[in-house]
């Protein structure tokens, strides 16, 4: 039993790590988009960039878990649906 509680454990965690570092990297994307938009019409620098992203990083680990709530759950039940397990 102890090598199957591995085993799924080391699924959910890979799957939930390489969803959130896509998540993360969209968001960061699309707010970067913007700090650089203020770096390109007012002139400012590139540790001007650096330090608004490093600002925002928190707002973006606000959205990132709510996200990964609905995502790993449907990956479950596609999986135990397909190995032919029981639910019950």
């Amino acid at each position: 039993m102890k090598s199957l509680d591995r085993y799924i454990m080391r699924q959910l965690l890979v799957g939930t790590t390489i969803i959130a570092a896509i998540l993360t990297g969209v968001i960061w994307l699309i707010q970067s988009l913007k700090i650089i938009e203020l770096m390109v019409t007012q002139g400012l620098s590139l540790s001007t960039f650096i330090g608004m992203t490093l600002l925002l990083m928190p707002n973006f680990l606000v959205f990132i878990p709510p996200m990964l709530q609905f995502d790993r759950p449907e990956l479950r039940m596609i999986t135990i649906s397909r190995s032919t397990l029981s639910l019950l």
